[in-house]
Formats: C-alpha cells, structure tokens, sequence
C-alpha cells in the first residue's frame, strides 16, 4: 500500500468578498439590499468589484490545481463578530448574499482542486467556530508553509496565518509563513490606495480584459 500524500504547504483565502460586503453595507439601505437578495441581483458597480476579485480567486485556484502537495483553505467571516454593528435581519441578508456571490467559485475550485479544497470560519475568539478536519490534519506534514491571500492583505490576511501557525505548533509542526505578495495587487495585497483605484477605474468606464476565458467560461457562465 502506498504511502499517504503529506501536505506541505497550505493557501489560504481569508475572508473572500469582505471588501464587497463593506461595499453594500456602506452604500446601500436595507430596502435595496433585500433587492439584491429577492432579485439576485447585484449593482453594477458591485458586479465588477465582484468580477474582479472572482477572476483572482479563480486564477489563485488554477495556480495550484498541479500542485498535489498544496491544501487550499478559505475561511469564511464569522459574520456576527466582524458585522456586529448590523441588525440581524442585515446579517442574514448579507449572509445571503455572500453564499450567493461565492457560490460558483466554490464548485470550480472543488472540481480543479478535490480534497484539497477545504472551507472552515475559524475565529479563535470564538469556540464554536471549526478549525481543519482531523481527517485533514491527519494529512499534514510536519513542515508546513503557509501563504495568506485577500483582500485586506495589511489585516486579516496577515493574521490568520499567524492563527493557523499557533494551532499547528500545538501540535507538533514546524510552520513558515510567507509575506503577502504586494505585487498581486486587487488580490494577495490590497491597500487603502488601490482599493480607490479599483473604486475609480469603474467610475471611469474601465474595463479589465485580461481575464482568462477558461476562468470566465467556468465561473461566470
């Protein structure tokens, strides 16, 4: 029987879409957002932010699906911390939406990735989030490097690694954590200035061409 396959590094996809739900929360009432949910159906502005990041998430999956060795992680925001200040009847609706939003994203990277796309909200402020499977931990080795990726690559895509770092070296592993790759700008390091970039080539009718046709083709069919 052969050996177990040993993961040996781990990407990780720190709360996707938080800059578009900010977005919505920051720009649009509670009337309009039940629109978005009923109707399925975002504003443009928020269906190119969407697009955007889709199409990054998408290319980040594709970077790693000949990459056996490699567990893809995303974790999803513990809405009633980060949200807190929000209405429960806003929460569930941006909940909602969230599913939505990332719903195909999530079946293209189960079919490019297997197993090794895994999804957990793990907080360590809260006990009754999940952390890996023991099934998935059972998969790790000892090594382990770790490379955070998001939108907020100055805040929880810094720290969430760190997280993770703690709850395997309580178990025995020896974790690397790679910086964020400020290069990967919109993705693997969005700051304050190219997020208004970002906002200011909508208002000006730009437009991204360089997204593959095989991502688009398979996530926005």
């Amino acid at each position: 029987m052969s050996e177990q396959r040993k993961y040996d590094k781990i990407v990780m996809l720190v709360h996707p879409m938080y800059y578009v739900l900010y977005n919505i929360l920051g720009n649009y009432g509670l009337d309009q957002i039940k629109t978005m949910f009923t109707k399925k159906k975002l504003p443009k502005k928020v269906q190119y932010l969407v697009s955007i990041l889709l199409r990054e998430y998408g290319r980040a999956v594709l970077e790693q699906a000949n990459n056996p060795n490699t567990l893809f992680v995303v974790i999803e925001p513990a809405f009633k911390d980060r949200f807190n200040m929000y209405s429960e009847e806003e929460l569930a609706l941006l909940k909602s939406i969230h599913e939505q939003i990332l719903l195909r994203f999530y079946s293209f990277a189960k079919t490019k990735l297997g197993d090794r796309f895994q999804i957990t909200n793990f907080d360590p402020d809260y006990r009754d989030t999940k952390f890996l499977s023991r099934d998935v931990l059972s998969k790790l080795n000892m090594s382990i490097d770790i490379t955070g990726l998001g939108e907020y690559g100055d805040g929880c895509v810094l720290s969430w690694p760190k997280y993770f770092e703690s709850m395997l070296f309580a178990q025995g592993h020896s974790v690397t954590i790679n910086a964020p790759d400020e290069k990967k700008t919109l993705f693997g390091y969005v700051d304050r200035v190219e997020r208004d970039s970002l906002d200011a080539r909508f208002l000006k009718g730009r437009k991204n061409r360089t997204a593959r046709l095989k991502i688009r083709s398979e996530l926005y069919a």
